[in-house]
């Protein structure tokens, strides 16, 4: 019986990008590959790559709590996407028999899309299966995010309202045990901490432990008040969350 742990990454849509906003012409699928053809995407959890080569094959290596398969194919151009044809796949016996090879990608669509949620990158690549309506997590696609459409720093945003600006990935650490937001204010959605090892450690605390260490995606433009304090607020990478918020008055500067 294979146990399964739900991840929830916790992020809030971008409606404007007002600043080196990479051009739809320049990141469709089919003109991707000639700079980028090696897509992976990481997680507590699991890892999934997706390699296109030159000759027109493909290769998909996916693993992730107990599903592991592998798949092999020809990709050709349609339009500006990418059409999949599965030629082959292999799967390990111990951990992948109630699945086989009716469990992987099958073929399918790839296409560019821009990732409203993404603080990091302006893109993504999305491949959608032909066959499959479950290949991972109850999703019948692969989705990865195109480092060639990276967001640089001092980029401003609009996000549900508030205008922010992105710091990059800035090393930093919470000062004191601290609580996360879905959204740059204190009535919003409280989020629970989930550290990257939470499958070895499942008592770890709702709240997110003095000396943590973070990584500043964004920050709020204008500082807010809380509590009569006036700080930023800042969207962070903490454990295995992504795009969460914390007051700024509890982040190391």
């Amino acid at each position: 019986m294979h146990r399964y742990a739900i991840l929830i990454l916790i992020a809030v849509s971008c409606s404007t990008r007002e600043v080196i906003q990479p051009q739809p012409d320049a990141m469709n699928a089919a003109s991707l590959l000639a700079i980028e053809n090696k897509f992976d995407h990481t997680y507590p959890l699991g890892a999934t790559t997706f390699v296109f080569n030159n000759d027109h094959t493909y290769r998909i290596d996916y693993a992730s709590e107990g599903r592991y398969w592998h798949e092999i194919g020809r990709w050709q151009s349609s339009g500006a996407d990418l059409q999949l044809t599965a030629t082959g796949c292999d799967y390990d016996e111990y951990f992948e028999k109630g699945y086989k090879c009716s469990g992987s990608f099958g073929g399918g669509l790839c296409k560019t899309v821009k990732d409203d949620i993404s603080l990091k990158f302006a893109y993504k690549l999305v491949c959608t299966s032909a066959r499959n309506k479950d290949i991972g997590w109850g999703r019948n696609y692969l989705s990865f995010s195109v480092l060639a459409s990276r967001i640089a720093p001092e980029t401003r945003l609009k996000r549900n309202g508030f205008d922010i600006v992105t710091l990059g990935r800035i090393d930093s650490a919470v000062i004191e045990t601290v609580n996360l937001r879905a959204s740059p204010d204190v009535q919003s959605k409280r989020v629970d901490y989930l550290p990257y090892d939470f499958y070895d450690n499942p008592n770890y605390p709702k709240s997110v432990p003095k000396g943590t260490k973070i990584k500043l995606l964004a920050r709020t433009v204008d500082k807010l008040t809380v509590k009569n304090i006036a700080n930023y607020w800042y969207c962070i990478e903490v454990g295995a969350l992504d795009n969460v918020w914390v007051f700024g008055e509890y982040v190391k500067q």
